[in-house]
């Protein structure tokens, strides 16, 4: 039988159907269910030492160097239960090596959506400090029986424009939503093919186009060596005085201080938060200086359902068995392994 290294999260239904093909070890504060390990660090030759004679991995964000994956020679495929493996796992040397790498992207594209279209409901009705007064015993902000200027100023987001960087998984999902509401939908990612992009969405090639017209923002691309901070000053300072910023995917595509800036000087209405450029956020982080009815945040909790493991473990599973039979499959990261001579799988019948 074949052995498995599990470092992704638990999952017993998922776990009784690789047990029939592997001999599992848990490793790792992933499927430990301690709180108290959920921050552990294991170092380089810790991790070989449970790897190495290993024929496959299930990982969550454990770090997989070149020293490490050149250490485990018996190693032949890679399930991360990310939606950007390449995060912690050097993904040119498994290409080199002959090692494919599957994720499960996709897993969190509804969740992140679905939380993305709620922060603009929150936002476009002024839901939250709404809510503060009510439990501070008044109707409004002004006391009892009258009509909030808050409430007042509310809208509807049909009609209005959301302006979008990124068309992949969680992107593509989100429009659909929006457009689905009566949404317009403006669009910027130089690297969407756009004989798919779906019906409806409005194609930019100038990021400033999108900034400008948008009435509420989301950002959710990959992050890369070359994107790093790709919204500056520059792109929210030229936003609408009345438009609302909203980023439930990576923090390190803002500059997050030009954002507070723009906060503190009524560049733009509100925004909301789900990433930050330290989390959990120190108790003297700016954020904390804005009340609700300029910032809302919630701990990362975009792709945290009760759905995503289930939904990861389906792709994790199917995109194996692909393999198994030399079909590429969606997830696979790192398609160039299949022309690689001494791609590992092919052993995989012996």
């Amino acid at each position: 039988m074949k052995k498995m290294l599990w470092t992704g999260e638990a999952y017993r239904e998922a776990e009784e159907v690789f047990a029939k093909e592997f001999e599992i070890e848990k490793y790792g504060y992933a499927v430990s269910g301690k709180n108290e390990d959920a921050f552990t660090k294991y170092d380089e030759d810790q991790f070989i030492e449970v790897l190495k004679e290993k024929d496959a991995i299930v990982i969550g964000y454990d770090s997989l160097t070149e020293k490490v994956l050149k250490s485990c020679p018996d190693l032949k495929v890679i399930l991360s239960v990310r939606d950007g493996p390449e995060e912690n796992i050097d993904i040119k040397t498994c290409t080199e090596l002959g090692i494919p790498v599957l994720s499960a992207g996709g897993r969190c594209a509804r969740a992140v959506a679905e939380l993305t279209l709620m922060t603009m409901f929150l936002l476009a009705r002024r839901y939250i400090p709404l809510q503060r007064y009510m439990e501070e015993g008044k109707w409004s902000k002004y006391g009892y029986g009258q009509v909030d200027e808050i409430a007042a100023e509310s809208e509807e987001l049909g009609g209005k424009t959301l302006g979008l960087v990124g068309l992949g998984r969680n992107g593509t999902e989100l429009s659909q939503l929006a457009l689905g509401i009566g949404m317009n939908v403006m669009a910027y990612d130089p690297y969407v093919d756009l004989t798919k992009v779906p019906a409806g969405i409005e194609v930019k090639t100038d990021i400033l186009d999108i900034m400008k017209n948008a009435d509420y923002f989301s950002i959710l691309a990959r992050v890369t060596k070359s994107n790093l901070k790709m919204i500056g000053r520059k792109e929210i300072y030229s936003m609408k005085p009345s438009a609302c910023f909203i980023n439930t995917g990576r923090s390190a595509l803002i500059d997050m201080e030009a954002l507070y800036d723009a906060l503190d000087n009524n560049i733009i209405r509100a925004a909301a938060l789900d990433v930050f450029s330290e989390e959990p956020p120190l108790l003297n982080d700016r954020l904390y200086t804005f009340g609700v009815e300029k910032l809302i945040i919630t701990p990362h909790i975009g792709g945290t359902t009760k759905e995503r493991i289930p939904h990861q473990y389906h792709s994790l599973y199917t995109g194996l068995e692909n393999l198994k039979r030399m079909v590429i499959p969606r997830n696979l990261i790192n398609p160039d392994v299949m022309m690689n001579k001494s791609m590992k799988m092919k052993e995989w019948k012996k």
